[in-house]
């Protein structure tokens, strides 16, 4: 420590007249430190110094000039730091005393420009200019070449900096110490600087521009008093951080981004204790070490993204209202505990799955509405009863156990589009599925629930209807818009099965080869649009009059009749498959067939696949119209005497015959030679 140098001197009267000792002044004050001399401004009781804020006044000398015979306390010898406020006692000759107060006014030293520097003796010329706010960019070394910047000590007295703070590869300190008193910058930018190893700003509070720190070996981040930052937090691939520290932060305005490099990342813990709001998104992701994200005041964000963390155990946000857009947490394995228990409202995407240790929804007790689509993906979960605050949904997905859609999700009454699956759901837990509540339904679809469950739906549903792979028992749906029966599996034979729908106003497309018995459509009547018929089971329409296009590669393995009993109007083209790599058929039922209003085909999908088995075309008599006539592949076809009245509506090059047993020409059946003669 500087050795404190005092001068104290008093003041008298020129003229020769007695001494009264009733004064009690100081008259003047200084303090000189390393070479600088400072005067006091006096003023009644106050004594002040006015010095830039880099200046220290610790162990400066003080120098002062008191009214005659008076006495000073404390002693000045006793005060070695100058930069702390005193209080001064004079007392005169007469015992009389006066009380004065001294403190010091900082002065800022304002530069502007952007700064490059790029050595240490450029830095430390920077430095001797006193510069406490720096009105533009500091840039610390250059983007390549060797070290050339060890230390930011001699920058200790910057506290602002209006724009960015850039710390390049050729600055080789492991910390930056200098940077204790920042207090204020517009930007940090820290990108492949390989020996810095410990970031600290602890007095820095506020950052306008953003903060990122990319692909370092950085150890440490501590930012403890910082509150604001009115753009991004970006860490990437900075796999040697064990902590950071942002124990003051309120709010980010844009997005908060910490995205590991690989399995290499070491960071444990992301805990944001003030943090309240998130403007952007919130993406924490490829951390292999992560075990702890704890964010207890987080109220809102726009979109919040967490997966591939293989530790991850805990997620607790308890007092997160909103996120604007997306909400995903998946690909979690060991995730126990996820507490989002205040979330209500979702803008976009809400995405919980593969979570194989989350076993109930508690935590989405007030959630009422999701915009985007809502994919629950959470097989050990048991009960939705914990949602029954939910209202509406743009797209529901359901990958989670329940026993009745309907009680457990009771207040759930928009929903756009539905999917349910059951492909890893324990058999059994789902035992009925009904919809006939929810408005607006405009597509459901149900998967691989093996085990015989119910669904309910409204009388006339205006949507589409695709079961996929179950063993199903319909209630309602007397009329659907479009329907799609795709595959059947059941944990035990189901022989028969049948449909109560009666009208299909589009499409109807069915495909089914793993089911024994008959699939029924007993009340079915019409279908609007095209039906599509693929696979091996058999089917029975017995009441369907009326379809759009006509398209069937159905044959059952073994044979039997296609039958078609009440069928009158194909109001498109008609495509019947007689024989294909799985099955074939042993005969067309089509009495009541009048009208196709598009071309009709009959055959072999192929001449690979020829039908041995149908000789005639008795079932079409009943045709009058049709736009063309194809017949193909028929290897035992040798009557055409059922085309009779249909042969005059369309003309000869609309006719084809080939592959058949007998193949006539238009010609040929103009001249009434419709069976091949012997």
């Amino acid at each position: 420590m500087a050795v404190l140098a005092i001068v104290c001197l008093t003041a008298c009267n020129d003229d020769d007249s007695i001494f009264d000792g009733v004064d009690h002044y100081i008259l003047s004050f200084e303090l000189q430190k390393d070479g600088r001399l400072l005067k006091a401004i006096i003023s009644e009781d106050s004594i002040t110094i006015k010095a830039a804020e880099t200046l220290s006044l610790e162990g400066a000398s003080a120098a002062v000039v008191t009214s005659e015979h008076t006495t000073i306390e404390p002693a000045l010898s006793t005060i070695t730091n100058w930069n702390n406020e005193q209080t001064f006692t004079v007392t005169g000759f007469n015992g009389e005393s006066k009380t004065y107060y001294y403190s010091v006014v900082r002065t800022r030293v304002v530069g502007s420009g952007d700064i490059v520097l790029t050595t240490q003796d450029e830095l430390e010329a920077f430095a001797a200019l006193e510069i406490s706010e720096l009105q533009g960019s500091l840039t610390i070394g250059s983007v390549t070449g060797s070290d050339s910047i060890t230390s930011l000590e001699p920058l200790s007295g910057l506290k602002i900096i209006t724009a960015g703070l850039v710390i390049n590869p050729t600055f080789s300190g492991r910390n930056l110490n200098g940077m204790e008193n920042l207090e204020q910058v517009g930007s940090i930018e820290i990108e492949s600087v390989n020996k810095l190893q410990e970031v600290s700003f602890p007095s820095l509070r506020s950052i306008i521009l953003g903060l990122t720190i990319t692909k370092s070996k950085i150890t440490s981040l501590e930012f403890p008093v910082l509150e604001n930052v009115d753009n991004s937090i970006t860490l990437k691939r900075n796999d040697s951080i064990t902590q950071i520290n942002f124990s003051s932060l309120k709010s980010i305005v844009k997005d908060f981004i910490i995205e590991g490099g690989g399995n290499a990342a070491k960071l444990t813990a992301i805990s944001l204790p003030l943090l309240e709001n998130i403007g952007g998104d919130m993406s924490l992701t490829s951390l292999p070490e992560l075990e702890l994200v704890s964010l207890p005041e987080l109220e809102m964000a726009s979109s919040i993204i967490i997966y591939s963390n293989e530790k991850l155990e805990t997620i607790a946000m308890p007092k997160l209202q909103k996120s604007f857009k997306d909400l995903k947490i998946y690909s979690l394995d060991l995730l126990t505990e996820l507490d989002v228990s205040s979330l209500s409202f979702i803008g976009g995407v809400f995405y919980l799955g593969n979570l194989p240790l989350i076993a109930n929804v508690d935590m989405l007790g007030s959630l009422t509405t999701v915009g985007g689509k809502f994919t629950l993906n959470l097989p050990a979960v048991q009960s939705l009863e914990p949602l029954s605050s939910l209202t509406d949904v743009n797209e529901l997905f359901l990958a989670a156990g329940f026993q009745s859609l309907t009680d457990e999700l009771s207040s759930l009454t928009n929903v756009d589009r539905l999917t349910i699956s059951g492909s890893e759901i324990e058999e059994g837990t789902i035992q009925r599925i009904d919809v006939s509540n929810i408005s607006g339904l405009e597509y459901l679809r149900i998967e691989r629930i093996y085990n015989s469950f119910v669904l309910k739906g409204p009388e006339n549903f205006d949507g589409t209807l695709y079961l996929y792979y179950s063993n199903f028992e319909i209630e309602g749906f007397q009329e659907v818009k479009k329907l799609t029966f795709y595959g059947f599996d059941s944990s035990n034979e189901v022989t028969d099965k049948e449909i109560g729908v009666k009208k299909v106003t589009e499409d109807f497309s069915l495909n089914i080869s793993n089911m024994t018995g008959t699939l029924s459509f007993p009340n079915l009547e019409e279908v609007g649009g095209k039906l599509n018929l693929d696979g091996r089971v058999r089917i029975n329409m017995p009441k369907l009059k009326n379809v759009g296009v006509f398209y069937s590669k159905l044959a059952p393995a073994e044979g039997g009749t296609f039958d078609f009993p009440s069928l009158e109007t194909i109001d498109g083209d008609c495509y019947i498959c007689t024989k294909i790599s799985w099955g074939y058929w042993d005969d067309i039922n089509m009495p009541k067939l009048n009208t196709v209003t598009g071309k009709l085909t009959i055959g072999g999908y192929s001449s690979y696949y020829k039908n041995t088995t149908i000789s005639n075309l008795d079932s079409f008599s009943a045709l009058t119209t049709a736009n063309a006539i194809t017949i193909q592949y028929n290897i035992g076809l040798t009557n055409y005497s059922g085309l009779q009245n249909v042969l005059s509506s369309f003309s000869a090059d609309q006719w084809k015959s080939i592959g058949n047993g007998y193949n006539p020409t238009y010609q040929d059946l103009l001249n009434g030679e419709w069976t091949q003669e012997d």
